[in-house]
């Protein structure tokens, strides 16, 4: 409503008894005397606020020199394809939004992508927007416990510094220049390292502490090796991984000395 009375007042000081197209594209009332300037842009749009002509929107974007994108979209109709190859985008942010399915994706100034909730087609469509994204350096991928498309996600980037997934995103990484991976795990190690950062720092957390998370000591004892630095988030698995270092060291004196672990 504000671009739009926008456009009519400037159209008004045009001709004063004109007859004004209020259904004039979005790009058009928005971009052609601010284009400029304008650089960030948040759109938040819900169920509430009607049918809102999404598609206008992004490609007023991709068609400007905008750098920063948030979209927070509960109404269920598709990203426009445009998305996929915007030339100027430094930072997108996609929340709760439907993606369409992806036959390419370039973009090549993209730096920081976080996708919150999404619903993807296939996962072909965000292995894309990885691979996609040459220059990406911070990656958040948080994923809803039901969508039944979820697979392992190849995260194989020469540039990528910083990844956050969440206890549903399952990822396989390979990243040399990783300085910090921060994931949520739950009843199963939902990461594998390939390839990382020399200092890279690894942060876990355990959300639920009922939980034993004795299973997955050894897979996280591996990953430790690579790491510099290891940040743990629940007090009964940091209790558990000391335990078993206790007991491997202990082992390795004398392996028929059976051991006890009190608190």
């Amino acid at each position: 409503e504000l671009v739009k009375e926008l456009y009519m007042r400037r159209e008004k000081k045009k001709d004063p008894k004109g007859i004004m197209d209020t259904q004039t594209p979005v790009k058009f009332w928005l971009f052609s005397s601010w284009e400029s300037w304008i650089r960030k842009l948040w759109l938040d749009f819900g169920d509430h606020d009607g049918r809102l002509d999404l598609s206008s929107w992004i490609d007023a974007v991709t068609t400007s020199r905008m750098q920063h994108l948030d979209v927070s979209y509960f109404c269920g109709d598709e990203i426009p394809l445009s998305l996929y190859t915007c030339e100027t985008l430094v930072h997108l942010r996609l929340c709760e939004v439907t993606l369409s399915n992806a036959d390419f994706v370039s973009l090549p100034c993209l730096k920081i992508m976080h996708l919150l909730h999404n619903r993807y087609p296939n996962e072909a469509t965000l292995q894309k927007l990885v691979s996609g994204s040459p220059v990406l350096e911070d990656l958040t991928i948080i994923r809803s416990s039901d969508d039944d498309e979820a697979n392992v996600l190849q995260v194989r980037s020469h540039t990528l510094k910083r990844i956050e997934i969440c206890e549903d995103t399952q990822v396989v990484i390979d990243a040399p220049l990783l300085q910090c991976l921060t994931a949520t795990v739950s009843s199963t190690k939902n990461f594998q390292i390939v390839n990382l950062g020399f200092s890279a720092k690894l942060y876990i957390v355990f959300p639920y502490c009922h939980m034993t998370y004795s299973s997955m000591i050894p897979d996280i004892l591996t990953d430790i090796s690579r790491v510099r630095e290891l940040v743990i988030r629940n007090a009964i698995f940091w209790k558990e991984l000391v335990k078993e270092l206790y007991m491997r060291r202990e082992k390795k004196k004398d392996p028929k000395v059976l051991f006890r672990y009190s608190k």
